[in-house]
């Protein structure tokens, strides 16, 4: 039997079988991307581990179209470098980690970030919170 119905839901499953492909691949290259980023927080001036993280983060900004540039399948470099650099805050030449200053420029970063929503509510909020939780230590 070879009717329309048939081959309609065949139809159906395949595409539901790669949708749920597409979305476990986003999933393990965001998963990759936010450990790699938690990673270069607690080391901000490993070379390696910043250029595996743009890495990660290229991979995971063509999974899901984000810091596109106007070219299907470009990465926007600068803003991929923001949200690394806010999520880490990794401090301006001559600033101190924990210093008052540094707090606030990490706080000014991440708000642009999501001013420009480069960063979701809920890792503004995360983010956020944990800056202040380290500030009052």
């Amino acid at each position: 039997m070879n009717s329309p119905v048939a081959g309609g839901i065949a139809v159906l499953a395949v595409a539901l079988v790669v949708a749920l492909l597409v979305l476990v691949s986003q999933a393990r290259a965001r998963n990759a991307y936010f450990d790699s980023l938690e990673r270069l927080r607690r080391d901000p001036r490993n070379a390696a581990l910043l250029e595996a993280t743009l890495e990660l983060g290229r991979a995971y900004a063509r999974h899901i179209g984000r810091f596109a540039n106007r070219r299907p399948g470009i990465v926007d470099e600068v803003a991929l470098i923001s949200e690394i650099n806010a999520f880490c805050a990794i401090p301006k030449a001559g600033g101190r980690p924990g210093a008052e200053g540094a707090v606030e420029a990490r706080l000014a970063q991440l708000d642009a970030l999501h001013a420009k929503q480069l960063i979701t509510d809920h890792e503004y909020q995360s983010t956020r919170q944990r800056i202040m939780d380290e500030t009052s230590h």
